[in-house]
């Protein structure tokens, strides 16, 4: 399976609230996968308010942030400053994982303002 087919079928579950059926394409994925099925899966998982999968996307996010993915570590960043699924917002993580994701040059691809989440947080 493609990564676009994958991307659109785990969105349909989603946009349906069928959980269960993202977690099975995503469990799917092969962790030899490219970073970006990686970072997807992450981001994913770490939404869900199952604390079993939030903690398996943090888990993810975590490690390849804490490896300089300023991609990985935005979404992680993202869930924790805005407390999405079983994520509670943390200040001092969201300031460690943003700065890794300025550090990395990500966050000016994503945002003009690459210091927005000091305001957030």
């Amino acid at each position: 399976m493609s990564n676009q087919n994958l991307f659109e079928k785990v969105e349909k579950a989603l946009s349906c609230d069928d959980w269960a059926t993202a977690k099975i394409l995503l469990e799917q994925v092969d962790e030899n996968e490219d970073i970006d099925v990686k970072i997807y899966r992450g981001t994913v998982l770490s939404l869900s308010s199952e604390i079993d999968s939030y903690h398996e996307g943090v888990l993810l996010l975590r490690g390849l942030a804490e490896n300089g993915n300023g991609h990985a570590a935005h979404n992680l960043a993202t869930a924790l400053v805005s407390g999405i699924g079983a994520t509670k917002k943390n200040r001092s993580e969201v300031s460690y994982f943003m700065q890794i994701a300025v550090d990395s040059g990500f966050e000016k691809t994503v945002s003009n303002n690459p210091f927005w989440w000091k305001e957030a947080t």
